[in-house]
């Protein structure tokens, strides 16, 4: 089930962007309510995450992996959910600087331990 609803999610942000791309003007509605909507991916790829940390300790190389990919994807879907706000609500185009740069920055360390983890993983089961 989840790799239809995957596969829906990235189908419609695929034609919706496919649609934007040729759009000069960044500043649009269309355009606040994709980045805003972006959000959902992130935090469907987070809840994913965590789900998987059900069958993964934190003690082992997936489990490491699967806390670090969950805290950067949620970050990231907070910042996106903290643009549209400003997009919408605030009616700032672009805010800069504003709060969600700390969570956009917070997306990073998140993903690089995630991956450094899965790394780890990979190096230990493939040395001999």
């Amino acid at each position: 089930m989840h790799t239809w609803i995957a596969t829906g999610l990235l189908t419609v942000f695929g034609i919706w962007m496919a649609v934007l791309i040729p759009s000069q003007d960044r500043h649009t509605t269309a355009h606040y309510l994709y980045n805003t909507m972006a959000s959902i991916m992130y935090f469907y790829g987070a809840y994913l995450a965590i789900r998987g940390l059900a069958g993964a300790p934190l003690s082992t190389y997936i489990g490491k992996m699967l806390a670090g990919l969950a805290a950067g994807l949620a970050s990231f879907g907070v910042a996106d959910l903290l643009w549209g706000y400003y997009n919408f609500v605030l009616q700032v185009e672009v805010p800069y600087p504003a709060f969600t740069d700390v969570f956009f920055i917070l997306y990073y360390p998140g993903i690089i331990y995630g991956i450094l983890s899965l790394l780890s993983m990979i190096k230990n089961a493939i040395t001999p």
